[in-house]
């Protein structure tokens, strides 16, 4: 066959042209890939320094980085997903952390370092003040038992460890009845308003029955006094936010906040300390004072938010008929038992038969609920105050 030298010039010349036609279409993509490849070399350079951090920026913000921002250099931003995506398998493969990991471990391991020297400043304290208390039990700063002229005998070595040990058991059955409570709320067992005021209203009460343990010496009303210290100095840890006394906070306080501890709990505990230090087993009246709070004023609020939201008294609308009719029951019931039970016990001397001190009781627990309506004022140091007084002049004047 013969070729026709037109026809193979006219491939030529097509294919020559497709040549250039392509090589026009290449030269502008090798530039801007060449441009690219610049780019992103000056990119990582200045990315250099933040190579080990990984930078965490949420995802709704990135912007995707557009080809004319990349070519001209202008307004680049680095895709930081894929970056700490990168050094996330570096850190695992590797087995090293990140500059950010790095700086937050010496915080974490400082913030743990701290709450244990904070525990161990409390348990310093309470074994510090327990050692005192039974040094100066041994050495006669603190008086034994009283005698009939006036006089006291020596604190013995026995009286020592028989109130050493009842100020430890007291304490572990008050932390055990408050973890109980607690966990009955955290169960869902029990509301956390009620479980609140189950702690208020029975602690004190549960605690003034545990006083016949101790013995009969002058001196030991400051080992039962411990107890309140120590509750005291919990109550400060969970105002300061200590994880450890959390639980305590949520039980004691009406918002969970952690100060709230450090309001009305904290007086509840120092209104029992000052009871036991003035009064302990010589007189009823801080153990009517003690009940009248706890008790009374517990009842109170149990009863009347269930059954005192159609019965509001007009002068205090937060309060209701109900509640101090409860207030007022729970609060001679506390304080006959109690007053009964220490009396059998011969941990204490009545100043009257049972016949004519229940009257005074409810006289006394009636006038203190008066005193709970009174708006504006804490209860928790105007109920108990005026429980002592009422008491002393009813039953020792």
């Amino acid at each position: 066959d013969r070729i026709d030298p037109d026809a193979s010039t006219m491939k030529a010349k097509r294919r020559r042209r497709s040549s250039q036609a392509i090589e026009q279409i290449m030269k502008p993509s090798l530039y801007l890939s060449s441009l690219l490849i610049v780019a992103a070399a000056s990119q990582s350079a200045s990315f250099a320094p933040y190579q080990n951090r990984v930078m965490v920026t949420p995802a709704s913000v990135r912007p995707i980085p557009q080809i004319t921002d990349i070519v001209t250099n202008k307004n680049i931003r680095h895709p930081e997903l894929s970056m700490a995506d990168t050094m996330e398998e570096k850190k695992n493969e590797s087995g090293e952390h990140s500059e950010k990991e790095v700086t937050e471990l010496p915080c974490s391991e400082s913030g743990v370092s701290k709450k244990q020297s904070r525990r161990k400043w409390v348990a310093i304290s309470g074994v510090t003040a327990l050692t005192a208390v039974c040094v100066a039990a041994k050495t006669g700063v603190l008086p034994g038992v009283p005698l009939n002229d006036g006089s006291f005998a020596s604190y013995t070595d026995g009286m020592i460890a028989r109130d050493a040990g009842s100020a430890l058991l007291a304490l572990s059955l008050a932390f055990a009845f408050v973890k109980f409570i607690t966990s009955l709320a955290l169960k869902d067992i029990l509301d956390p308003k009620d479980s609140r005021k189950i702690i208020h209203t029975l602690t004190g009460p549960l605690f003034i029955a545990t006083w016949p343990l101790f013995s009969a010496a002058w001196g030991a009303r400051f080992f039962a006094g411990l107890v309140g210290v120590v509750n005291a100095i919990r109550l400060i840890l969970a105002a300061s936010g200590d994880e450890e006394e959390s639980e305590l906070a949520n039980a004691v306080s009406r918002s969970g906040e952690a100060k709230e501890a450090l309001g009305g709990p904290f007086l509840y505990v120092s209104t029992i300390t000052a009871a036991i230090l003035l009064f302990w087993r010589s007189s009823l009246s801080g153990i009517i004072a003690v009940s009248t709070m706890a008790a009374g004023d517990g009842m109170a609020d149990l009863v009347g938010r269930r059954l005192g939201r159609k019965n509001k008294w007009p002068f205090a609308k937060d309060k209701s008929v109900a509640g101090s009719a409860a207030f007022v029951v729970a609060a001679t019931l506390t304080s006959t038992a109690l007053a009964a039970w220490m009396s059998y016990t011969g941990c204490l001397t009545l100043p009257m038969s049972m016949t004519e001190l229940v009257p005074r009781l409810f006289a006394i627990s009636a006038l203190s609920a008066a005193v709970e309506l009174v708006p504006g004022i804490d209860d928790n140091w105007t109920v108990p105050l005026a429980a002592a007084v009422l008491s002393i002049m009813f039953l020792y004047s």
